[in-house]
């Protein structure tokens, strides 16, 4: 199968080829389906472990759901010991993210309480999974609003994005995972705003994942050894899974973003 780029190539046409069909044509720079995201990722995101535009179509909104509920808005969340912050570029991030994948009226509603609340830092978690989420805290409570793809937004001082409702804890996202699933390549690649579907764990040294780690910097076209693995999780679709892969450059080369979340061309098992 022979990949030609002048007569568009579709992320559909593009992720049923043939692996070596693909990286020919990322070789040859006809094809350009997945790019590092250049501008600083909104918000605060911690580095404990010391290792850290097209838009979606509202029509896919669930029919079945009938009339929009109201938003609810709990009191405040009872402020945690941290900095009080200004909050701003976090906000935008999450706003951004309730503007992709939650229907109006519910996203105005949901916006307003973001813009309305308070934000503060809280110290960094000993927990893997934890120590990458945002340390920067929306001081407010939304409780789970159905978005599109039969999926459920929640705020509980951290966005929650999850199939479940309520959201699991597991499945919040920090600023790196934002910036890059609402990536408009990323949107039109995957059919949409992609959610997390596991836990942040450490990518093993070696086995399937660090295979799919690697031929991912591939498809972003990035030396593998120019980048340092900071955790791994799987994204979903709602049918198939994903790795994503947040990196750090081994050395910040002038103009290159310091971290990166990268997600896999290719669905894996689980």
């Amino acid at each position: 199968m022979t990949l030609i780029a002048s007569q568009g190539v579709s992320p559909k046409t593009f992720k049923a080829a043939p692996f070596g069909a693909r990286l020919k044509a990322l070789k040859t720079e006809d094809v350009v389906m997945k790019t590092l995201i250049l501008d600083r990722p909104l918000g605060v995101a911690t580095d404990a472990h010391g290792a850290a535009n097209g838009a979606v179509s509202r029509r896919r909104f669930l029919a079945g759901l009938g009339l929009v509920t109201g938003v609810m808005i709990a009191g405040p969340v009872r402020a945690l010991p941290g900095f009080a912050a200004e909050g701003g570029s976090w906000k935008d991030s999450v706003a951004s993210l309730v503007n992709y994948i939650c229907p109006e009226p519910a996203a105005g509603r949901i916006r307003d309480a973001i813009y309305r609340a308070d934000t503060y830092y809280v110290a960094p978690s000993t927990d893997f999974h934890n120590s990458f989420s945002s340390r920067q805290i929306i001081n407010a409570q939304i409780y789970p609003e159905a978005s599109y793809n039969g999926r459920y937004f929640e705020l509980a001082g951290l966005p929650f994005y999850d199939s479940r409702n309520p959201c699991r804890r597991s499945k919040d996202l920090n600023p790196l995972e934002i910036a890059r699933i609402l990536n408009g390549g990323e949107r039109e690649y995957y059919g949409g705003v992609v959610s997390p579907c596991s836990e942040r764990r450490q990518l093993a040294s070696c086995g399937c994942e660090r295979d799919v780690y690697n031929k991912t910097l591939v498809y972003y076209k990035q030396d593998p050894a120019a980048w340092e693995p900071v955790y791994t999780r799987n994204f979903t679709d709602g049918r198939k899974s994903y790795l994503g892969f947040a990196v750090k450059a081994r050395v910040n080369a002038q103009g290159q973003p310091l971290k990166q979340l990268l997600l896999s061309p290719d669905s894996v098992a689980g």
